[in-house]
């Protein structure tokens, strides 16, 4: 899924800005005195920007003001994109699967269950989205959600495609739990769930056809050298939060 990028651009170069109006705004381009320098990255320059290993430095449980834990993660990235993320905490150990759309990382995560990640764009009555899981394999597949407008939170899929390029169908649930979205998937095969946040214009979902899933979506900060988090788990109603600064 291609990110889309809107800017706004200050130049005193007439010759310039018709150039860009007949060419469209697309792309992320920085100027200086009428120079360009294309800023835009792949996904996958994205998260190979991002792979290696980080401290967690900062953290907050769901509805806690106290810090709560520290540990160390890892982050391995695939050329489409899709991450694989492991959170060493002492006493414990998470897994998860991630991928970017080129501005946010996002990753499902559990302790052991299998689970998948989600990005949608919000458009108008449709979320429009893709996604991954630990049963793809790291592989993308696409989905979009319209509202059947028979009641709150209820969607159809009209257009669902797996990674290996086939198509399914259902409804999924869709209700607000305070500050987090809990979601159901029912279709021809087994009852998914899982756990969303509203991160602007986007939802990020961490799913699972088992029990427990959680979900945690990362900005990028400092050129890089950290990731300021939001996250929370299946079940819960208020958001944590965690920051890591690369070893």
């Amino acid at each position: 899924m291609t990110p889309r990028v809107d800017l706004q651009i200050t130049c005193h170069n007439p010759h310039f800005m018709n150039y860009l109006s007949r060419a469209g705004r697309s792309g992320l381009f920085l100027v200086f005195c009428g120079a360009i320098t294309a800023l835009a990255q792949s996904p996958g320059d994205f998260a190979r920007s991002l792979a290696g290993k980080w401290t967690i430095t900062a953290s907050r449980n769901p509805g806690s003001s106290a810090s709560a834990y520290r540990g160390t993660v890892d982050i391995a990235a695939k050329d489409n994109g899709v991450v694989a993320i492991r959170w060493n905490i002492p006493g414990s150990e998470y897994a998860g699967i991630g991928f970017t759309n080129g501005k946010i990382l996002a990753a499902g995560y559990s302790d052991g269950s299998p689970m998948g990640v989600a990005i949608y764009d919000e458009d108008g009555d449709k979320f429009v989205g893709a996604w991954t899981g630990s049963m793809t394999k790291g592989e993308i597949g696409f989905e979009t959600l319209q509202s059947t407008g028979a009641g709150a939170g209820t969607f159809k899929i009209i257009r669902g495609k797996n990674p290996d390029g086939s198509a399914y169908g259902g409804e999924v649930t869709m209700l607000k739990k305070g500050d987090v979205f809990e979601l159901t998937w029912r279709g021809n095969g087994p009852v998914s769930r899982g756990v969303g946040i509203r991160v602007g214009n986007s939802l990020v979902v961490g799913w699972t056809p088992g029990k427990s899933v959680g979900v945690v979506c990362y900005e990028v900060k400092n050129d890089g050298t950290r990731l300021e988090g939001v996250w929370t788990g299946l079940g819960a109603s208020k958001l944590g939060a965690e920051t890591l600064d690369r070893r």
